[in-house]
């Protein structure tokens, strides 16, 4: 499935180029029905690979172009949403950008969570350029791809960028192209001066590091675990002596979840997912079960956890549904996601993921067994949470008052 966004850009684009009477003739080559797209609503994957194939066939425009077109299309389209603003401000240069794009869908995931974006990574660059790695799940997009690259460097960066089409295969479920992008990359050299002048080193202490990130977890090249930060301690208490793939999986980005394919990715986000549900304490269920509701919102010395649970499920537990509620929280959304950077530290021989749990809301937190003072004070993981929850009163109290 994808969403809306892109099948209103594609429907955007044809009526723009080619006019409201083509756009009709495709619609129904294509089979559409419908007459527009709700940007947020999730449509069925063959829908824009139906009305690219109908486009190109009643234009007469070869389909690999009308797909690079529709790509600088789309960076003009994205701008009406504002999230323009987004790719204007993700890197300085042209090599930040590009080393940043896998990084790009994870900003748009809160407004869609469902997205199942392509994985990019970066290798050999020089000051000619840098060879981009595309994979995706989705067959038939590398022009619409190649079309967006070209125009962000003349929209952003006023570059000109030459892509280069190195290879192009299939590995698996996946479509794997590597690509050449030639351009003015002179930033690189300056990057290179950096990195030789001498800085001053300061030590810090591993404890110390470890306490900052919580989330932290360490493996050798045998990708056993050998030090899991205090917060996951918690949860997963027997982590440690572990392999981390046995315990993990790689969620992004699309690649094996292998010691050689973490240490060939070093600007990419990773995000990785338990194999097995945290196992909560069942006696807060029980205590909560037992407890009379009102009773327990007028004690002065009410357990902490107690409400918390109480005001996650609110009326279904007032109204004696407590154990639905729970039975409707599957073990599959109680599994622990963690999304952060794999950093190699030579000193160690090992690799560290400086990691942080990916909470959408309190009931989220609650179902895998931690709280806000288990998550990080430097990083925005403990506003995420509280600000997630916020805007779902706000929209509780908005549909009422429609209602």
């Amino acid at each position: 499935s994808m969403y809306g966004l892109l099948c209103e850009s594609l429907h955007d684009f044809i009526k723009e180029s080619y006019g409201d009477d083509v756009w009709k003739l495709v619609r129904e080559r294509a089979d559409v029905r419908l007459h527009s797209f709700v940007t947020h609503q999730v449509y069925s994957e063959s829908v824009i690979p139906r009305i690219a194939k109908a486009a190109s066939g009643v234009t007469g425009t070869p389909y690999n172009e009308l797909m690079n077109s529709w790509g600088v299309y789309f960076l003009g389209f994205v701008g009406k949403y504002g999230y323009d603003r987004i790719l204007k401000v993700l890197g300085r240069h042209v090599r930040d950008f590009v080393n940043g794009l896998d990084n790009l869908h994870e900003y748009l995931r809160f407004s869609y969570p469902k997205v199942q974006p392509p994985t990019f990574f970066c290798q050999e660059e020089s000051a000619t350029g840098v060879t981009l790695h595309y994979r995706s799940k989705r067959k038939g997009y590398l022009h619409y791809a190649m079309g967006q690259l070209r125009q962000m460097g003349k929209q952003f960066y006023d570059t000109d960028i030459h892509v280069e089409v190195l290879s192009e295969q299939l590995v698996g479920d996946y479509s794997h192209v590597t690509m050449r992008l030639n351009f003015d990359n002179s930033a690189y050299r300056y990057i290179q001066k950096e990195d030789e002048e001498e800085q001053e080193i300061l030590p810090i202490t591993s404890d110390f590091f470890f306490e900052v990130f919580p989330f932290n977890i360490v493996f050798r090249q045998d990708m056993v675990v050998h030090n899991v930060g205090s917060g996951l301690a918690t949860v997963f208490p027997d982590l440690d002596g572990k392999k981390i793939n046995d315990a993990f999986l790689l969620a992004r980005p699309l690649v094996e979840f292998t010691w050689n394919m973490i240490i060939s990715h070093p600007n990419n986000l990773f995000e990785i997912m338990s194999k097995e549900p945290v196992k909560r304490e069942r006696n807060l269920h029980n205590r909560v079960q037992n407890s009379d509701y009102e009773n327990a919102n007028r004690s002065a010395d009410v357990d902490v956890e107690l409400m918390a649970f109480q005001s996650i499920i609110g009326d279904d537990y007032k109204d004696g549904n407590s154990a639905n509620a729970m039975e409707s929280w599957g073990d599959g959304s109680r599994c622990l996601k963690l999304k952060g950077q794999m950093r190699y530290m030579p000193e160690w021989e090992s690799i560290i993921f400086l990691g942080t749990p990916v909470m959408e809301s309190l009931s989220a937190m609650f179902k895998t067994g931690l709280y806000i003072n288990d998550l990080s004070m430097h990083d925005s993981s403990r506003d995420l949470v509280l600000a997630g929850t916020q805007q779902s009163e706000e929209l509780k109290r908005a549909l009422i008052q429609l209602v």
